[in-house]
């Protein structure tokens, strides 16, 4: 396979979309048999389940050519455990781990021409993942979800190799107890982001907080997706909606940060 014509060792960790993607959809409670598009766009709902709260979760991994030319993924079967498990964490429909995987050597595949060359110092970063696809106004799991993967050829991404580095600790936190921190989902990434903006000059892009942040004082998708599973409970006394004491917090995840969790 004849690579793209790039500079591979120029690349840095940003989005340009491959030959393919690959798509399947969850409905009338069963996936369908997916496959690969040339189409790399995602229309939706302006009432869609993920836009309000948050009900996603996703992955990321990587392929690489080695020294024999053949392309190799590391741990695929890994990544797919885990959504599986996330998803379950978000009342979202469980992708089957063995469709996971095919889907993910299928896509390579497809993309050979965009898997860097050996030795270029660059790969092709992988990310699927799965979202509440219909529209939804109530806190409640979607009924429609689909499944995605796409991958762009990045390079390091640390330019000029891992350096040391400082790191304050800050005011938030995107762990706690009985949240999302198990899973890999939106909510637990959204909390991260505010560090990168912090005034002070010593605050590094990513800040870890103290274990007593508390997410649950804004009214954003994050806190609605952690309280979902609720609504399974097996003690009797326990109501469909529950919300936390004023100790609770939902950051611990990577998901949509207040969504789906709720129920």
């Amino acid at each position: 396979m004849e690579k793209k014509d790039i500079d591979w060792g120029s690349l840095g960790f940003a989005y340009q979309p491959t030959d393919y993607s690959y798509v399947c959809n969850y409905k009338d409670g069963q996936w369908e048999e997916g496959g690969l598009t040339e189409d790399h766009t995602v229309t939706l709902s302006e009432c869609a389940g993920l836009l309000h709260y948050c009900q996603e979760v996703f992955e990321g991994l990587k392929a690489y050519t080695a020294e024999d030319g053949s392309i190799v993924c590391f741990r695929p079967d890994m990544n797919a455990q885990r959504m599986f498990d996330s998803a379950a964490r978000l009342e979202m429909p469980q992708f089957p781990k063995e469709k996971f995987v095919e889907a993910v050597k299928m896509f390579v595949k497809a993309n050979a021409a965009w898997v860097p060359p050996f030795g270029s110092g660059a790969t092709l970063y992988i990310r699927p993942f799965m979202f509440g696809y219909d529209s939804i106004i109530g806190v409640k799991p979607a009924n429609e979800y689909q499944f995605r993967v796409f991958a762009t050829p990045v390079g390091p991404y640390f330019k000029g190799g891992v350096k040391p580095l400082t790191v304050r600790i800050s005011d938030l936190d995107r762990a706690a107890p009985r949240g999302t921190g198990h899973v890999k989902a939106v909510p637990g990434v959204s909390g991260l982001r505010s560090a990168s903006h912090c005034p002070r000059p010593v605050c590094p892009p990513l800040c870890v907080g103290p274990p007593d942040f508390r997410t649950g004082h804004g009214k954003a998708a994050p806190g609605v997706s952690g309280l979902r599973s609720a609504s399974h409970c097996p003690r009797p006394f326990s109501p469909p909606l529950r919300v936390g004491p004023p100790d609770f917090r939902t950051g611990h995840g990577k998901a949509a940060p207040g969504g789906p969790g709720l129920r």
